[in-house]
């Protein structure tokens, strides 16, 4: 049975360890994919392709106004 961890952050926003270092310690855990946390104020990129996991974007919605998050939404 797979495994994903879809909720992970790296140093490019609130996490400590890099990309790489997330990837290196997934594979290491046997987890089939890895989801990397974006908040929606961020530049999102694509992520690097892996042979052995799958890598993908999450986007969090983070505003301390819940209006902001309606009007996003609204688009």
């Amino acid at each position: 049975m797979p495994f994903y961890d879809l909720h992970t952050y790296t140093n490019q926003n609130i996490g400590e360890n890099s990309l790489e270092e997330m990837i290196s310690f997934a594979k290491k855990l046997g987890l089939s994919g890895l989801g990397v946390v974006r908040f929606h104020t961020e530049d999102i990129k694509p992520l690097p392709k892996d042979k052995d996991i799958d890598i993908v974007n999450v986007v969090m919605l983070k505003s301390d106004n819940p209006n902001e998050l309606l009007e996003i939404a609204k688009k």
